[in-house]
């Protein structure tokens, strides 16, 4: 024990036994850690005779001392004192309970200087806090009086009050830790969801900057993507900046901080930004953010790199292991959401270019099927786009006209199957040659029933011929019963059909083959389809699109 008194000096009258009561008594009635470390504080101030009181705790990630309350000092929070190593205090308080020095030992350096104290302080006592034999932290006294605190009974009651400080600092901690940990475990459930539930990066990624930002007390934060084609890390979200300072971020790896935590796939904290020479000071802007601390945590997902997550905040920041266990699982849910991503912008770049393939595929069944019939060439695009711009009009959502454009493109691919001799006949076929002929759309079926993808769109090459008043084929089905997407099919095919050439006729005219429709208007077609076929078309590409009208199919007739 470090001591130096002075017996003449007039130290105040100790408070005695009842104060240090009513104390533990407000010690044990609170959970809360820091109405906790202000009870201690206090009672500490009024039993004692301490012009100002400190609690410090240790930081069970780093083994330092960092101040958790501060009470009568001058202008001085808990925030801006630095930590202190153990190992400092455990020299000075050698025997192991507590210790007393001047301010002007060696030792009172890891101390708050007296001209924090009004009227300076002339002597420290620093008692140790410790808790099933473990040391969590030290309780720090400050006094005017170098003789204070000198007899058996006081410092028998700083001890009592101590050990009772301790225990009442050991379970608010706990308490705080378990509520700490719910509201941890809260929030990567909302993260959880949104990842579940949107493929917008952006606006996962906000909601993973918000929770942390929110959990971890800090002041801002972002999120840069790392760019496997320009092998670059580029800003992709923030919260809590002041400015666009970081919002045009594209970064190499091993630039700057977060581009070594990316190539070096570890934490990097940066106590002090302005002891640094990096590269965020290339930004006129960003002094203005005035950021103290930093930290850069890879972002990995199944092994590779995914980006890095940047934790920024104004004043110095010493964080626990709570905190910091909290930190890797939110740059962990972060790299998940960014893999997910980019596992569905893949996935639909796959599905985009397979329905390209798939669609080149059916296109080049139908040219093969007009090479075939030269007599037809062109009548299946034709078609194709007057159907397409139909269904349009009577109001078919987007994803059907998918289905439709293919069974439009295949609407006669079972004429496959036909002999080139009833095919291409220049005449008009015998009966014989109908029944072969009317067997194209069981043939298609036939040939396209068994793939998947094309079970919707096949509903134009089987029922294409079909007629409102039940008399076609192959089936003889009548008015609704026939799939919608073949009774607006039926329409443009033979309005095509009669205005091109064939082997065995002439093209009729437009107004001729017009007529023909109405006339046909509730024997071959659906009457409504007819109709809207009729006020919109002048010629085959005059047809408008569905975004020009209005005109909308009615529900009954599905």
């Amino acid at each position: 024990m470090i001591l130096r008194r002075d017996r003449h000096t007039t130290k105040p009258t100790f408070a005695g036994r009842r104060p240090l009561s009513r104390a533990i008594t407000r010690l044990n009635a609170e959970l809360d850690l820091q109405a906790v470390l202000q009870t201690v504080c206090e009672e500490a101030a009024a039993v004692f005779h301490a012009k100002a009181v400190e609690v410090m705790l240790v930081n069970s990630l780093d083994q330092s001392l960092q101040t958790a309350m501060i009470t009568g000092m001058d202008t001085l929070s808990s925030s801006n004192r630095s930590p202190v190593p153990v190992e400092a205090y455990a020299k000075i308080a050698h025997d192991g309970v507590f210790c007393f020095l001047p301010p002007d030992h060696p030792a009172a350096q890891h101390f708050v200087q007296p001209d924090r104290i009004h009227p300076p302080s002339r002597s420290i006592l620093a008692v140790r806090l410790a808790w099933n034999g473990d040391l969590i932290g030290y309780l720090n006294l400050y006094s005017e009086d170098p003789a204070c605190w000198s007899s058996k009974a006081e410092i028998g009651l700083i001890e009592e009050l101590a050990n009772q400080a301790a225990l009442a600092i050991a379970k608010a901690r706990l308490y705080d830790d378990a509520q700490q940990r719910l509201k941890y475990l809260q929030a990567l459930r909302t993260i959880d969801v949104a990842i579940a539930s949107t493929a917008d990066i952006k606006l996962t990624l906000n909601i993973v900057l918000d929770e942390g930002i929110d959990q971890l007390k800090v002041d801002a934060a972002d999120i840069l993507v790392f760019n496997r084609q320009t092998q670059q890390l580029q800003f992709t979200a923030g919260r809590g900046f002041r400015t666009a300072a970081l919002q045009h971020t594209n970064l190499a790896l091993g630039e700057g901080f977060a581009g070594v935590a990316a190539m070096e796939r570890r934490t990097i904290q940066i106590p002090n930004l302005n002891d640094c020479d990096q590269n965020f000071h290339r930004s006129p802007h960003f002094h203005a953010e005035d950021f103290v601390a930093y930290f850069g945590v890879p972002l990995i997902a199944k092994g590779e790199l995914a980006g890095v997550l940047e934790i920024f905040h104004r004043t110095p920041l010493y964080p626990d292991r709570n905190w910091y266990n909290f930190l890797e699982t939110l740059a962990g849910q972060a790299a998940i959401a960014i893999d997910n991503a980019l596992l569905f912008h893949d996935l639909q770049r796959s599905n985009s270019e397979l329905t390209l393939a798939y669609d080149s595929t059916i296109e080049g069944w139908s040219r093969v099927l007009e090479l075939r019939d030269r007599e037809t060439q062109g009548h299946t695009q034709r078609v194709t786009d007057m159907t397409l711009r139909l269904a349009q009009l009577l109001g078919l959502p987007d994803d059907d006209l998918i289905h439709i454009r293919r069974g439009a493109l295949l609407h006669d691919i079972g004429k496959m199957s036909v002999p080139d001799d009833i095919l291409h006949k220049p005449a008009p076929l015998t009966p014989d040659e109908w029944i072969i002929m009317r067997q194209h759309p069981i043939y298609a079926v036939e040939m396209l029933g068994h793939i998947p993808f094309l079970q919707r769109a096949l509903v134009i090459p089987q029922f294409h011929h079909e007629r409102w008043d039940g008399s076609g084929y192959p089936n003889g089905l009548k008015g609704i019963q026939i799939p919608l997407p073949a009774r607006i099919f039926a329409v443009p095919d033979v309005f095509d059909a009669l205005t091109s050439d064939r082997p065995y006729r002439k093209a009729w005219s437009h107004a001729q083959a017009l007529d023909y429709l109405r006339a046909q208007s509730g024997t071959h077609f659906d009457p409504t389809i007819v109709a809207v076929f009729l006020k919109n078309i002048r010629s085959p590409e005059s047809m408008p699109l569905a975004s020009r009208l209005t005109n909308s199919y009615p529900a009954h007739l599905y």
